[in-house]
């Protein structure tokens, strides 16, 4: 019997690894403040929930959002895996910078007005 130990990956499946906060709001609550906050140029299209807002403010800031099926979390992904590498990844983080990376995911979540405490998460999601 094999058995595996670490992330989990298959075609359905991702895994990962985010610095941040997990919030209790729904991905539409996510997206509003979001763009309350950071883009408030934005028209919200109602049948997409906020992913459009959701979109950019990743590819705008260097934080993610996991989680989109229950309460998300938002932060800065160090490892996120839809692979079928079963392999050992090494993260080539120090501690100086995961400090950094730890600042700079405080700046964005403050601009939210977020400021629970920044945790480092583990988990899979469906993609």
């Amino acid at each position: 019997m094999k058995t595996r130990a670490g992330f989990v990956s298959n075609s359905s499946t991702a895994s990962f690894l985010i610095m941040g906060v997990q919030l209790n709001l729904s991905i539409s609550e996510l997206a509003k403040k979001i763009r309350d906050r950071l883009f408030p140029d934005m028209k919200v299209d109602e049948g997409e929930a906020g992913g459009d807002i959701i979109d950019r403010f990743t590819e705008e800031t260097p934080l993610s959002v996991v989680g989109w099926e229950g309460d998300p979390i938002i932060g800065k992904l160090l490892i996120y895996s839809q692979d079928d590498d079963f392999s050992v990844k090494e993260l080539e983080l120090t501690m100086a910078n995961l400090s950094k990376q730890a600042e700079e995911t405080r700046e964005v979540l403050t601009k939210l007005g977020i400021t629970d405490e920044v945790k480092i998460y583990s988990g899979t999601e469906s993609c």
